[in-house]
C-alpha cells in the first residue's frame, strides 16, 4: 500500500492508497490519471477537552454516496501529494483493515 496525502484543488485533504494509471506496459508508457483507493477526507477538530491547542484528526469517507472504493482523478485536480506522518499512516491502514474485515464478515 502506498499511503499518501493528496490535497485537491477543492481544498479537500485526502488520505489514500495512491497509484497511477498508465496507457500501456511499454517503457514509453504515459500516465493517464491517479487512482485513489479507499480515500478518506481528513479534517482537524478540537479535542474533547476543548483546548484550542489540542486538535485531533477526523476521518470521513470521501464520496460517501458511492459504493466504489477506487476513484480515478485527473492530474490537474491535485495541488500536492505528500507522505503522511507514520502514526497517521498506521491509523489509516488499521482503519482500512478493520473495514475490510467487517465487510468480509458482512457486518458492514
Amino acid at each position: 500500500m502506498s499511503t499518501s496525502i493528496v490535497v485537491l484543488k477543492t481544498g479537500e485533504k485526502i488520505i489514500t492508497d495512491l497509484q497511477e494509471a498508465f496507457d500501456g506496459d511499454s517503457e514509453q508508457k504515459k500516465g493517464i490519471c491517479l487512482i485513489m483507493r479507499q480515500p478518506y477526507e481528513l479534517s482537524l477538530v478540537p479535542s474533547e477537552d476543548d483546548s484550542e491547542l489540542d486538535l485531533k484528526i477526523e476521518y470521513s469517507k470521501w464520496c460517501p454516496y458511492a459504493i466504489d472504493t477506487e476513484f480515478k482523478i485527473p492530474y490537474d485536480a491535485v495541488i500536492s501529494i505528500a507522505s503522511p506522518d507514520p502514526t497517521l499512516a498506521e491509523a489509516y491502514e488499521n482503519k482500512i483493515k478493520i473495514r475490510q474485515m467487517l465487510r468480509d464478515e458482512k457486518i458492514f
